[in-house]
């Protein structure tokens, strides 16, 4: 179960990667950046949509990072269910960011 857990958190980390692809973002320090900043606002999204019920918006954009942390390490063994969600939304989420991916690439004439 643990090596599926860390195929879905591949495909997250694949599609965060090829969205700040040089062809899209052709400003490296500013790829950079984004590829912190969407680390820090997945690690702490949860929290803030605790907070300030307007950021929930992020809920679509951004993966959650922590939620299947919690769902997992919760019990004293891994769920076939859960680890199977799991893998299912972070693949949902590489084909979503691959399809805006491709729009971008589209517009640049890639």
């Amino acid at each position: 179960m643990g090596a599926i857990i860390i195929l879905g958190s591949g495909f997250a980390g694949i599609a965060v990667g090829d969205m700040l692809h040089p062809r899209i973002i052709s400003d490296r320090k500013m790829a950079i950046a984004a590829a912190v900043g969407i680390m820090i606002f997945s690690i702490t999204k949860d929290s803030m949509i605790e907070k300030c019920r307007f950021l929930r918006f992020f809920g679509i954009l951004l993966l959650s990072v922590m939620k299947p942390a919690r769902d997992l390490g919760n019990g004293d063994y891994f769920e076939v269910r859960s680890v199977l969600a799991f893998l299912i939304m972070m693949v949902l989420y590489y084909l979503i960011v691959a399809v805006i991916k491709n729009l971008g690439l589209n517009r640049r004439k890639f």
